[in-house]
């Protein structure tokens, strides 16, 4: 498993698309189903299918770790997407005004299907409310990928630009489509290793107000 500290390499990084997708562009579900590649991660066996979490972060001092009270957990939700949910979601760390998390794949080398690809893509909600406010911003993802150099050195790629994470907005409840294609994973030699997914949550001081919710990721399919 790569390092999550280690530096990311930010050349030849090839931007994320993005779109906000309402009920009427989906295709109908038996449809959808036909129009997945082999390897997609749907987790309709009721499982995290080897996802792991990676908590809590401040995601604005160099992803400090941060005291935790209650984090996130990951399970599955309705045999349809993985959720990392909190509730509430609490640190005991002061001036805190967001917490971030990373989304792990179990390791890839060894799936046919995720090598030599183009890129992935995968569908996203962020379902989150306090009590007492309305929070409406502050949401953000990021994809990653873990890929493995012919020498067997770990390398951690991300959407960057010059020199700088570029993190996506996420409005809440509403569902997101993402697609990402990267030159590195086609290098002869080269392996994907996991996939890394990064997601960030504005932080309430409150435990009677702080944020409850949950991430909602599914349909992880390798672009080819």
């Amino acid at each position: 498993m790569a390092d999550k500290y280690e530096k990311l390499d930010w050349e030849e990084i090839t931007p994320i698309t993005q779109r906000t997708v309402s009920a009427l562009e989906l295709h109908p579900e038996w449809l959808r189903w036909l129009l997945l590649h082999e390897g997609c991660f749907l987790f309709r066996d009721g499982t995290t299918q080897g996802w792991t979490l990676e908590q809590l972060f401040d995601p604005y001092n160099g992803d400090t770790p941060l005291k935790i009270l209650t984090g996130f957990t990951l399970s599955n939700s309705q045999n349809r997407a993985l959720a990392a949910a909190a509730s509430p979601l609490t640190v005991r760390d002061k001036g805190i005004t967001a917490c971030g998390i990373y989304l792990l794949s179990p390791d890839l080398t060894k799936e046919e299907a995720w090598q030599g690809i183009k890129g992935y893509r995968l569908a996203l909600q962020a379902n989150w409310l306090s009590p007492c406010y309305l929070v409406h911003k502050g949401y953000k993802f990021q994809m990653q990928v873990v890929l493995t150099d012919p020498k067997g050195k770990d390398h951690t790629f991300a959407e960057a630009h010059a020199g700088q994470f570029v993190m996506h907005d996420i409005k809440p409840n509403l569902p997101h489509q993402f697609e990402w294609t990267l030159t590195q994973a086609g290098q002869p030699g080269w392996k994907v290793k996991h996939l890394r997914l990064r997601m960030i949550t504005p932080y309430v001081h409150s435990y009677e107000c702080g944020m409850y919710g949950k991430w909602l990721v599914g349909e992880i399919c390798p672009v080819r």
